[in-house]
């Protein structure tokens, strides 16, 4: 997740840099600045995404979001249309719960990799601002016996952008055995 953290600040400060130097001298600068001081990586972590949070506030927050999932928005309105449909929606209550005031989630670092030893497949969108990446490049590289996937047309909705490669690729991985 801090990783994560500073790919959405990479991309906040780059969007809106006025925004974020307003916040950065307010006080979630301040509680940023601490938490660098004490070199404490999880106070570090929520104070970027307080940061982020604070200048997404001031804008189409939701316009932000959906350019990190989706590199073409087209396929952000069909994914609310066949939510509509089918009668699922997004209510908030898993993101309130993992980015709220008490959370310790901003902070999760997983580290027993050796312990995941199943074939594994990872998938990201080469323009997935949600979580990027690279992150997902270290992640199975760290895996005993994964295989990485990169999309090259998709952001983090690989699946709606580019379906019949997510078709192919998963089922060849599934056929294989690996």
């Amino acid at each position: 997740m801090p990783a994560t953290f500073q790919l959405w600040k990479s991309e906040v400060e780059h969007r809106y840099p006025s925004l974020w130097q307003t916040a950065l001298e307010g006080p979630d600068g301040g509680k940023l600045k601490l938490a660098q001081s004490e070199h404490d990586g999880c106070a570090v972590a929520k104070a970027v995404f307080g940061l982020e949070m604070s200048v997404l506030k001031d804008v189409d927050g939701q316009e932000f979001h959906n350019w990190q999932q989706f590199r073409d928005q087209r396929y952000q309105k069909e994914q609310n249309d066949l939510d509509k449909e089918s009668g699922l929606r997004n209510t908030g209550e898993i993101g309130t719960t993992y980015f709220g005031p008490h959370s310790q989630f901003p902070c999760y670092r997983f580290t027993a990799f050796s312990r995941l030893t199943m074939p594994t497949l990872v998938i990201a969108g080469k323009y997935d601002g949600a979580i990027g990446p690279e992150q997902m490049k270290t992640l199975a590289a760290q895996l005993p016996n994964a295989h990485f996937d990169e999309f090259d047309q998709s952001a983090h909705f690989v699946y709606a952008e580019e379906p019949v490669k997510f078709v192919r690729d998963v089922e060849d991985f599934l056929d294989s055995g690996k």
